[in-house]
């Protein structure tokens, strides 16, 4: 998240901001100080591809699992609720397919038992603000890695729904209890998407 991002990138003199509305203004101002590189994480949107392809500013995205299990808007909540005992961060070139892009750079790292979402999601912000530098450094030469995902391991993280989270919410009078829907590339997350 760009507050984890902000303090060292600030004093790097990175450009560090949440584009809102107007991506390619933001892209615009970063291709004005002379960005080397644009890099994402958790924007939750797709970026138009002329972006995401221009050869002077490559575009790489921070995501928090091990691609290519879990792509989508939770992933960290889905490998919790699958009762992952590991996951990782994950440095990827960004594409026209959500987090399908390939791998620059993966760090993985074991779930504690006692971990939940709050401290996962810190642990794993600090790992990816470590992780992008070592990304970096090899993009001067061209050398940073562009391993493809193996598609046959895909997996989709919807968002989730109420019953995901334990919260108690009756339902209306005379209906059933809803179910949490299942963990695959269905409906906002069609296969077009993942």
């Amino acid at each position: 998240p760009p507050s984890v991002w902000r303090g060292p990138a600030g004093e790097s003199g990175w450009l560090v901001g949440l584009p809102r509305k107007r991506v390619r203004d933001f892209v615009e101002r970063g291709a004005a100080r002379r960005a080397r590189v644009l890099a994402g994480s958790a924007y939750g949107k797709i970026l138009p591809a002329a972006l995401v392809t221009q050869p002077a500013m490559p575009a790489l995205n921070v995501h928090p699992s091990a691609l290519p299990k879990y792509r989508g808007a939770t992933p960290i909540q889905s490998a919790l609720l699958a009762g992952e005992t590991s996951t990782a961060v994950t440095i990827m070139w960004m594409a026209a397919r959500m987090d399908a892009g390939d791998i620059a750079l993966q760090v993985r790292t074991d779930i504690d038992p006692d971990e939940n979402f709050g401290v996962l999601h810190e642990r794993l912000a600090e790992i990816g603000a470590s992780a992008l530098p070592d990304a970096l450094n090899p993009l001067s030469p061209g050398a940073l890695p562009r391993g493809r995902q193996d598609e046959s391991f895909a997996t989709c993280a919807p968002p989730p729904a109420k019953a995901d989270w334990g919260l108690r919410v009756p339902p209306p009078p005379r209906q059933p209890p809803a179910r949490p829907p299942p963990c695959s590339c269905s409906g906002p997350f069609s296969t077009s998407a993942c």
